[in-house]
């Protein structure tokens, strides 16, 4: 599996022109980013999506990231696919550890495992906020923690909804 590294100050992999789901990332392990500027926090240091961008993301490895919210991915305002992937080992301060759905994103998951990702608040796999609806079907969610509350999966308002099933906690 090739590695894909971040740099100083920015995101390992950017999603944010607006990408169709025909922008595929296959097969990488995204790791290490400082991730981006978004709202005034940092965000998203494996994988940043944003702006309507809706890439398919499959067979991907995102593991050992480290920002405020969404360490492993931040998603905003898309609608991104996730068939097969690992998240393992993110660290947020805040919400979602491994990914924050957040400003009408509508995610998928598929297939997806998400191992020993921590917060410091909320969220340890995934933090939803602001009007976000997500699909986890045949997931594994296992070893997640949160210091404050939703070790695996954590709604930030009654706007969101995580639709799981067919899924192991």
């Amino acid at each position: 599996q090739t590695w894909i590294t971040g740099v100083q100050n920015r995101s390992c992999v950017l999603f944010m022109a607006g990408e169709s789901d025909a922008a595929v990332l296959d097969g990488f392990t995204v790791s290490g980013g400082d991730g981006m500027q978004y709202q005034g926090t940092i965000v998203g240091a494996g994988i940043y999506i944003f702006g309507g961008s809706n890439p398919t993301v499959r067979n991907c490895i995102v593991r050992d990231n480290e920002a405020q919210f969404g360490a492993g991915v931040h998603i905003a305002l898309s609608s991104p696919s996730f068939e097969s992937c690992t998240f393992v080992g993110n660290v947020s301060d805040s919400n979602g550890a491994a990914v924050r759905i957040h400003d009408n994103s509508f995610p998928s998951f598929v297939d997806c495992t998400f191992l020993n990702n921590h917060t410091n608040d909320f969220g340890g796999a995934i933090a939803y906020g602001n009007d976000s609806t997500g699909t986890h079907v045949n997931c594994q969610f296992d070893g997640n923690t949160a210091d404050i509350r939703g070790g695996a999966i954590y709604l930030g308002c009654s706007c969101s909804d995580a639709q799981v099933s067919s899924s192991a906690f």
